[in-house]
């Protein structure tokens, strides 16, 4: 089984539980999170594949990153949520957050991230993109005030996907 399966895998499973990712305990029921979308995508990029894992939820997410260079994570610690695509239509899961590890040699090493992906297609994603742009606190909030309108100008096309699930 390879690795992208056993982690997205596992994100499931932490979601099906309905054990909420972030580091705040609820108050009540009603403040329990909500899984939104997890599994694993592989992205088509120019110059090799980014492979991505992820568990986003109402409450916190993670999010793993690989590309031929380097690999990183972030935590949904700003905003995750849902938004209709004002360019595909239909349904785009996102979360906004702090890195929480890098390793490599590449240009990406940045404070915050952003992550969405895209409902549809043969392999359950159609479309996903890792916003590696930014690089303060305040652009992070603005990716969060606005998801719709600042994270829906790029795509990668999902090349493979393995143990989607969409809420």
């Amino acid at each position: 089984m390879s690795k992208i399966r056993i982690m997205a895998t596992a994100a499931v499973g932490v979601l099906g539980l309905g054990i909420g990712l972030g580091t705040a305990t609820p108050a009540s029921a009603a403040d329990v999170s909500q899984p939104l979308a997890a599994g694993a995508v592989v992205e088509g990029v120019s110059g090799g594949n980014w492979d991505v894992q992820f568990a986003i939820a109402s409450q916190g997410s993670v999010v793993a990153v690989e590309d031929p260079v380097e690999a990183f994570s972030f935590t949904g610690s700003l905003c995750d949520g849902t938004y209709t695509d004002p360019v595909l239509g239909g349904t785009t899961v996102y979360t906004v957050g702090q890195q929480t590890s890098y390793k490599g040699s590449g240009a990406d090493n940045e404070p915050y991230y952003a992550f969405k992906v895209h409902e549809g297609g043969a392999h359950g994603a159609d479309y996903s993109w890792v916003n590696v742009g930014l690089t303060s606190l305040s652009a992070a909030q603005s990716a969060c005030a606005s998801p719709a309108a600042t994270l829906s100008s790029s795509y990668f096309p999902v090349v493979a996907g393995s143990a989607l699930f969409f809420h």
